[in-house]
Protein backbone atom coordinates (compact mmCIF):
# COMPACT_ATOMS: atom_id res chain seq x y z
CA UNK A 1 0.00 0.00 0.00
CA UNK A 2 1.47 3.44 -0.97
CA UNK A 3 2.45 5.64 2.09
CA UNK A 4 1.84 9.34 0.80
CA UNK A 5 0.89 12.28 1.83
CA UNK A 6 -2.54 12.17 0.43
CA UNK A 7 -5.67 10.65 3.20
CA UNK A 8 -6.02 7.39 3.03
CA UNK A 9 -9.55 5.60 2.40
CA UNK A 10 -9.80 1.77 2.73
CA UNK A 11 -12.92 0.34 1.64
CA UNK A 12 -13.50 -3.28 3.02
CA UNK A 13 -15.47 -5.55 1.04
CA UNK A 14 -16.15 -6.39 -2.43
CA UNK A 15 -20.05 -6.76 -2.70
CA UNK A 16 -22.73 -3.95 -4.11
CA UNK A 17 -21.79 -1.76 -0.76
CA UNK A 18 -18.03 -2.18 -1.29
CA UNK A 19 -17.50 -2.13 -4.77
CA UNK A 20 -20.30 0.83 -4.98
CA UNK A 21 -18.35 3.15 -2.72
CA UNK A 22 -14.91 2.29 -4.30
CA UNK A 23 -16.59 3.54 -8.27
CA UNK A 24 -18.11 6.72 -6.02
CA UNK A 25 -14.80 7.57 -4.65
CA UNK A 26 -12.57 6.39 -7.05
CA UNK A 27 -13.07 10.06 -8.39
CA UNK A 28 -10.88 11.30 -5.73
CA UNK A 29 -8.12 9.38 -7.06
CA UNK A 30 -7.94 10.52 -10.22
CA UNK A 31 -7.72 14.13 -8.96
CA UNK A 32 -5.16 13.45 -6.86
CA UNK A 33 -7.02 14.42 -3.79
CA UNK A 34 -6.78 10.80 -1.97
CA UNK A 35 -5.54 7.17 -1.98
CA UNK A 36 -8.75 4.64 -2.02
CA UNK A 37 -7.95 1.19 -1.76
CA UNK A 38 -10.54 -1.77 -2.01
CA UNK A 39 -9.71 -4.88 -0.20
CA UNK A 40 -11.74 -7.96 -1.04
CA UNK A 41 -11.05 -11.62 -0.65
CA UNK A 42 -12.25 -12.39 -4.51
CA UNK A 43 -11.51 -10.46 -7.07
CA UNK A 44 -14.59 -10.47 -9.01
CA UNK A 45 -17.84 -8.81 -8.21
CA UNK A 46 -21.03 -11.24 -7.68
CA UNK A 47 -24.68 -9.92 -8.60
CA UNK A 48 -26.07 -12.14 -5.78
CA UNK A 49 -29.54 -11.30 -6.65
CA UNK A 50 -29.32 -13.21 -9.96
CA UNK A 51 -27.34 -16.32 -8.24
CA UNK A 52 -30.95 -18.44 -7.95
CA UNK A 53 -30.94 -17.95 -11.87
CA UNK A 54 -27.53 -19.50 -12.10
CA UNK A 55 -28.79 -22.05 -10.55
CA UNK A 56 -31.64 -22.91 -12.50
CA UNK A 57 -29.13 -22.48 -15.69
CA UNK A 58 -31.11 -19.73 -16.92
CA UNK A 59 -28.11 -17.05 -17.11
CA UNK A 60 -24.35 -18.32 -17.41
CA UNK A 61 -22.05 -17.97 -14.22
CA UNK A 62 -20.13 -15.31 -16.85
CA UNK A 63 -23.10 -12.99 -16.82
CA UNK A 64 -23.32 -12.07 -13.20
CA UNK A 65 -19.43 -11.37 -12.58
CA UNK A 66 -17.64 -8.78 -13.38
CA UNK A 67 -13.36 -8.31 -12.44
CA UNK A 68 -13.28 -5.55 -9.64
CA UNK A 69 -10.07 -3.92 -10.97
CA UNK A 70 -11.97 -3.34 -14.69
CA UNK A 71 -15.07 -2.23 -12.78
CA UNK A 72 -13.00 0.50 -10.16
CA UNK A 73 -9.66 1.20 -12.66
CA UNK A 74 -8.65 4.49 -10.38
CA UNK A 75 -8.73 2.08 -7.21
CA UNK A 76 -5.76 0.38 -5.33
CA UNK A 77 -7.48 -3.28 -5.51
CA UNK A 78 -6.16 -5.68 -2.95
CA UNK A 79 -7.25 -9.70 -3.32
CA UNK A 80 -6.60 -10.75 0.31
CA UNK A 81 -8.31 -11.52 3.30
CA UNK A 82 -9.61 -8.84 6.05
CA UNK A 83 -7.51 -10.44 9.83
CA UNK A 84 -7.93 -7.32 11.79
CA UNK A 85 -9.05 -4.08 12.55
CA UNK A 86 -7.22 -1.60 15.32
CA UNK A 87 -9.41 1.53 15.56
CA UNK A 88 -7.03 3.53 17.95
CA UNK A 89 -3.99 2.69 15.69
CA UNK A 90 -6.46 3.55 12.65
CA UNK A 91 -4.86 0.43 10.47
CA UNK A 92 -6.13 -3.26 9.29
CA UNK A 93 -3.95 -6.06 8.86
CA UNK A 94 -5.03 -8.15 6.13
CA UNK A 95 -3.58 -11.83 4.64
CA UNK A 96 -2.70 -11.97 0.92
CA UNK A 97 -2.76 -14.89 -1.62
CA UNK A 98 0.49 -15.95 -0.59
CA UNK A 99 -0.22 -15.96 3.48
CA UNK A 100 1.79 -13.14 3.96
CA UNK A 101 0.44 -10.36 6.22
CA UNK A 102 -0.01 -6.72 5.52
CA UNK A 103 -0.81 -3.30 7.97
CA UNK A 104 -2.39 -0.84 6.12
CA UNK A 105 -3.28 2.75 7.85
CA UNK A 106 -5.84 4.47 7.05
CA UNK A 107 -7.45 7.88 7.36
CA UNK A 108 -10.95 6.64 6.95
CA UNK A 109 -12.20 3.43 6.90
CA UNK A 110 -15.42 2.39 4.98
CA UNK A 111 -16.90 -1.07 6.21
CA UNK A 112 -19.14 -2.83 3.39
CA UNK A 113 -18.22 -6.79 4.02
CA UNK A 114 -22.05 -7.71 4.31
CA UNK A 115 -22.92 -10.60 7.11
CA UNK A 116 -21.94 -13.96 7.37
CA UNK A 117 -24.32 -17.18 7.35
CA UNK A 118 -24.99 -18.10 10.73
CA UNK A 119 -26.30 -22.29 10.75
CA UNK A 120 -25.76 -23.52 14.37
CA UNK A 121 -28.97 -22.01 15.46
CA UNK A 122 -31.23 -24.55 14.27
CA UNK A 123 -29.65 -28.48 15.14
CA UNK A 124 -28.56 -30.01 11.71
CA UNK A 125 -28.87 -27.06 9.45
CA UNK A 126 -25.09 -27.05 8.82
CA UNK A 127 -24.40 -30.29 8.27
CA UNK A 128 -27.82 -31.09 6.25
CA UNK A 129 -28.63 -27.66 4.42
CA UNK A 130 -27.60 -26.35 1.41
CA UNK A 131 -26.56 -22.18 1.68
CA UNK A 132 -27.14 -19.83 -1.16
CA UNK A 133 -24.86 -16.65 -1.10
CA UNK A 134 -21.90 -17.68 -3.39
CA UNK A 135 -20.91 -18.52 -6.78
CA UNK A 136 -19.57 -22.02 -5.42
CA UNK A 137 -23.37 -22.66 -3.85
CA UNK A 138 -25.11 -22.24 -6.76
CA UNK A 139 -23.20 -24.37 -8.95
CA UNK A 140 -23.48 -27.13 -5.91
CA UNK A 141 -26.99 -26.38 -5.40
CA UNK A 142 -27.97 -27.22 -9.23
CA UNK A 143 -25.77 -29.99 -9.24
CA UNK A 144 -27.36 -31.33 -6.11
CA UNK A 145 -31.09 -30.45 -7.43
CA UNK A 146 -30.22 -32.67 -10.87
CA UNK A 147 -28.41 -35.35 -9.05
CA UNK A 148 -31.58 -35.97 -6.83
CA UNK A 149 -33.96 -36.19 -10.32
CA UNK A 150 -31.51 -39.20 -11.18
CA UNK A 151 -31.89 -40.99 -7.57
CA UNK A 152 -35.81 -40.10 -8.11
CA UNK A 153 -35.88 -41.69 -11.82
CA UNK A 154 -33.71 -45.23 -10.54
CA UNK A 155 -35.46 -45.25 -7.34
CA UNK A 156 -38.34 -48.60 -6.79
CA UNK A 157 -39.10 -47.49 -3.52
CA UNK A 158 -41.70 -44.36 -4.05
CA UNK A 159 -41.01 -42.93 -0.64
CA UNK A 160 -37.53 -42.53 -1.13
CA UNK A 161 -38.15 -41.38 -4.89
CA UNK A 162 -40.81 -39.27 -3.29
CA UNK A 163 -37.95 -37.73 -0.62
CA UNK A 164 -35.93 -36.94 -3.43
CA UNK A 165 -38.01 -35.01 -5.43
CA UNK A 166 -39.48 -32.78 -2.69
CA UNK A 167 -37.39 -29.12 -2.12
CA UNK A 168 -37.67 -27.36 1.48
CA UNK A 169 -36.53 -23.78 1.28
CA UNK A 170 -35.99 -22.16 4.95
CA UNK A 171 -36.30 -18.67 4.71
CA UNK A 172 -39.35 -16.37 2.95
CA UNK A 173 -36.74 -13.24 2.24
CA UNK A 174 -35.54 -12.06 -1.49
CA UNK A 175 -33.34 -15.03 -1.67
CA UNK A 176 -35.57 -17.79 -0.29
CA UNK A 177 -38.65 -16.47 -2.22
CA UNK A 178 -36.04 -16.14 -5.92
CA UNK A 179 -34.51 -19.26 -4.92
CA UNK A 180 -37.79 -21.63 -4.61
CA UNK A 181 -39.30 -20.38 -7.91
CA UNK A 182 -36.48 -20.50 -10.16
CA UNK A 183 -35.94 -24.10 -8.99
CA UNK A 184 -39.07 -25.02 -9.57
CA UNK A 185 -39.44 -23.63 -13.00
CA UNK A 186 -36.23 -25.56 -13.14
CA UNK A 187 -37.73 -28.54 -12.47
CA UNK A 188 -40.69 -28.52 -14.43
CA UNK A 189 -38.89 -27.75 -17.49
CA UNK A 190 -36.72 -31.26 -17.22
CA UNK A 191 -39.26 -33.52 -15.45
CA UNK A 192 -40.33 -34.61 -18.23
CA UNK A 193 -36.90 -36.42 -18.99
CA UNK A 194 -37.26 -38.51 -16.18
CA UNK A 195 -39.84 -40.47 -17.15
CA UNK A 196 -40.54 -42.52 -13.53
CA UNK A 197 -39.59 -39.57 -11.34
CA UNK A 198 -42.47 -37.73 -13.69
CA UNK A 199 -45.15 -39.80 -12.69
CA UNK A 200 -44.28 -39.30 -9.00
CA UNK A 201 -44.43 -35.01 -9.66
CA UNK A 202 -42.20 -32.83 -7.42
CA UNK A 203 -42.91 -30.97 -3.95
CA UNK A 204 -42.11 -27.58 -3.27
CA UNK A 205 -42.12 -26.44 0.36
CA UNK A 206 -41.39 -22.58 1.62
CA UNK A 207 -40.79 -22.53 4.95
CA UNK A 208 -41.02 -18.89 6.75
CA UNK A 209 -41.44 -17.63 9.86
CA UNK A 210 -44.04 -14.29 9.58
CA UNK A 211 -47.19 -14.25 8.81
CA UNK A 212 -46.56 -13.71 4.76
CA UNK A 213 -43.35 -13.31 3.16
CA UNK A 214 -41.39 -10.93 1.68
CA UNK A 215 -41.86 -8.79 4.46
CA UNK A 216 -39.29 -5.97 3.42
CA UNK A 217 -41.92 -5.10 1.12
CA UNK A 218 -45.34 -3.54 1.38
CA UNK A 219 -48.59 -5.59 1.89
CA UNK A 220 -49.99 -5.82 -1.24
CA UNK A 221 -46.94 -6.46 -3.38
CA UNK A 222 -45.52 -9.11 -0.65
CA UNK A 223 -49.16 -10.61 -0.57
CA UNK A 224 -49.23 -10.78 -4.69
CA UNK A 225 -46.28 -12.91 -5.12
CA UNK A 226 -47.26 -14.88 -2.08
CA UNK A 227 -50.16 -16.00 -4.27
CA UNK A 228 -48.70 -16.37 -7.28
CA UNK A 229 -46.02 -18.83 -5.52
CA UNK A 230 -48.92 -20.97 -4.30
CA UNK A 231 -50.58 -20.99 -8.11
CA UNK A 232 -47.08 -22.43 -9.49
CA UNK A 233 -47.69 -24.73 -7.17
CA UNK A 234 -45.15 -24.04 -4.50
CA UNK A 235 -46.45 -24.73 -0.79
CA UNK A 236 -45.87 -21.98 1.74
CA UNK A 237 -46.00 -22.81 5.61
CA UNK A 238 -45.91 -19.33 7.38
CA UNK A 239 -45.54 -18.32 11.04
CA UNK A 240 -43.15 -21.64 11.65
CA UNK A 241 -39.97 -22.25 12.21
CA UNK A 242 -38.00 -24.72 11.63
CA UNK A 243 -36.68 -27.21 14.84
CA UNK A 244 -34.43 -29.86 13.15
CA UNK A 245 -33.06 -30.67 9.93
CA UNK A 246 -32.10 -34.34 9.91
CA UNK A 247 -30.70 -35.96 6.54
CA UNK A 248 -33.98 -37.32 5.41
CA UNK A 249 -36.59 -34.90 6.84
CA UNK A 250 -37.57 -31.40 8.39
CA UNK A 251 -39.00 -31.38 11.29
CA UNK A 252 -41.13 -28.41 12.67
CA UNK A 253 -42.06 -26.86 16.18
CA UNK A 254 -45.70 -28.98 16.13
CA UNK A 255 -43.81 -32.43 15.32
CA UNK A 256 -44.61 -32.65 11.44
CA UNK A 257 -41.99 -33.67 9.70
CA UNK A 258 -41.67 -33.36 5.80
CA UNK A 259 -39.63 -36.24 4.61
CA UNK A 260 -36.94 -34.15 1.88
CA UNK A 261 -33.40 -35.01 0.95
CA UNK A 262 -32.88 -31.05 -0.02
CA UNK A 263 -32.85 -28.36 2.30
CA UNK A 264 -31.84 -24.62 1.14
CA UNK A 265 -31.41 -22.19 4.02
CA UNK A 266 -31.27 -18.23 3.22
CA UNK A 267 -32.02 -17.41 6.64
CA UNK A 268 -29.11 -17.06 9.49
CA UNK A 269 -27.29 -13.74 8.81
CA UNK A 270 -24.95 -12.52 11.53
CA UNK A 271 -22.16 -10.53 11.51
CA UNK A 272 -18.61 -11.69 10.46
CA UNK A 273 -16.40 -12.10 13.05
CA UNK A 274 -14.15 -9.82 12.39
CA UNK A 275 -16.67 -6.97 13.25
CA UNK A 276 -18.00 -8.53 16.19
CA UNK A 277 -14.39 -8.53 17.06
CA UNK A 278 -14.39 -4.70 16.67
CA UNK A 279 -17.19 -3.47 19.57
CA UNK A 280 -18.76 -1.81 17.76
CA UNK A 281 -22.44 -0.31 18.71
CA UNK A 282 -25.07 -2.75 17.05
CA UNK A 283 -28.65 -2.07 15.94
CA UNK A 284 -30.66 -5.28 15.73
CA UNK A 285 -27.27 -6.98 15.02
CA UNK A 286 -26.18 -4.35 12.10
CA UNK A 287 -23.79 -1.87 12.61
CA UNK A 288 -25.43 1.37 14.60
CA UNK A 289 -25.10 4.28 11.65
CA UNK A 290 -26.26 7.63 11.62
CA UNK A 291 -27.42 9.33 8.34
CA UNK A 292 -24.40 9.89 6.66
CA UNK A 293 -23.18 6.30 7.63
CA UNK A 294 -20.91 7.29 10.51
CA UNK A 295 -20.74 4.55 12.82
CA UNK A 296 -21.76 6.36 15.68
CA UNK A 297 -19.39 7.70 18.06
CA UNK A 298 -16.48 6.87 15.69
CA UNK A 299 -15.19 10.11 13.49
CA UNK A 300 -13.25 8.09 10.57
CA UNK A 301 -15.19 4.85 10.74
CA UNK A 302 -18.31 4.51 8.01
CA UNK A 303 -20.22 1.33 7.40
CA UNK A 304 -23.05 0.52 4.55
CA UNK A 305 -24.73 -2.37 3.15
CA UNK A 306 -26.28 -5.71 4.99
CA UNK A 307 -23.61 -5.07 7.86
CA UNK A 308 -24.91 -1.56 8.44
CA UNK A 309 -28.53 -0.39 10.24
CA UNK A 310 -28.89 2.46 7.86
CA UNK A 311 -31.84 4.48 9.06
CA UNK A 312 -34.82 5.51 6.68
CA UNK A 313 -34.95 9.27 6.36
CA UNK A 314 -38.23 8.72 4.14
CA UNK A 315 -40.52 6.12 5.34
CA UNK A 316 -38.79 5.48 9.34
CA UNK A 317 -37.06 2.41 10.59
CA UNK A 318 -34.00 1.04 8.46
CA UNK A 319 -32.87 0.43 5.27
CA UNK A 320 -33.47 -3.08 3.64
CA UNK A 321 -30.35 -4.99 3.00
CA UNK A 322 -30.89 -5.19 -0.15
CA UNK A 323 -28.78 -4.42 -3.31
CA UNK A 324 -30.47 -1.55 -4.31
CA UNK A 325 -29.96 0.25 -1.18
CA UNK A 326 -26.18 -0.84 -0.88
CA UNK A 327 -25.64 0.94 -4.37
CA UNK A 328 -27.35 4.22 -3.58
CA UNK A 329 -25.28 3.82 0.27
CA UNK A 330 -22.05 3.47 -1.43
CA UNK A 331 -22.91 6.70 -4.05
Amino acid sequence: MSHTALPQVVILGGGFAGVGSAIALQKLSRKNLADVHLVSDENYFVFQPLLPEVVAARLEPTHILNPIRQLCPAVHFHCAKLKSVDLEGRHVIVVGSDGGEESFPYDHLVLGMGVSLDLSSIPGLREHALPIKTLGDAFHLRNHILRQLEIADLQQDEAAARRALTFVVIGGGFSGVETIAEVNDMIKSVLHYYRRAARLGHRMVLIHSRDRILNELGDELAIFAQEKLRSRGVEIILNSRVREVTPKKVILPDGSEIETSTVVCSVGNAPLPTVSAMNLPLQKGRIDVDECLRVRGHAALWALGDCAAVPDMKRGGLCPPTAQYALRQGK
